[in-house]
């Protein structure tokens, strides 16, 4: 059981940290985006 927990608690942290990055990022992005007027352009692009 404690392998379970062990399993659960690294995975949780590296998935919470890795939404926080891409969160962090797209926010930033949109933001720069939104900044420099290439909002739609950057949407488009992708």
């Amino acid at each position: 059981m404690r392998f379970s927990y062990f399993l659960t608690r690294p995975e949780l942290v590296l998935f919470v940290k890795l939404g926080l990055l891409v969160s962090c990022v797209a926010g930033l992005r949109s933001l720069a985006g939104v900044l420099t007027g290439e909002s739609d352009q950057d949407e488009s692009g992708e």
